[in-house]
């Protein structure tokens, strides 16, 4: 199996916002700009699901497309518990979701 080291950063970069998302996802003074951040991560995840295709080139060749949904509903349902207060499920779902992309790209054969 052929990791890109790309993918070492965005799950570097996802545990990161596991971690902003858990410090500061009730603060007055981020708490709204994390949930915008995210719900544009959720939307752009819809969005790709919906009219993209694995045939996509991001750097390689695409293999995340059959995921994307479930990455939109991780994400979208994080920014609905951030809205309701609830920061450590909100990180939790967050942490999930990296758990599933790992599992996800380990179990495919690209």
């Amino acid at each position: 199996m052929k990791i890109h080291p790309l993918w070492y950063l965005c799950i570097f970069t996802r545990l990161s916002m596991v971690y902003i998302v858990k410090k500061y996802g009730n603060s007055k003074k981020y708490g709204h700009i994390i949930q915008i951040i995210l719900m544009l991560m959720a939307l752009g995840f819809l969005n790709k699901s919906i009219y993209g295709t694995n045939n996509e080139k991001q750097i390689t060749k695409v293999f995340w497309h059959d995921s994307r949904i479930v990455h939109a509903i991780f994400f979208g349902l994080s920014v609905f518990l951030l809205y309701k207060n609830k920061t450590n499920l909100g990180s939790i779902i967050l942490f999930i979701d990296i758990v599933f992309s790992i599992i996800y790209r380990l179990s495919i054969d690209y």
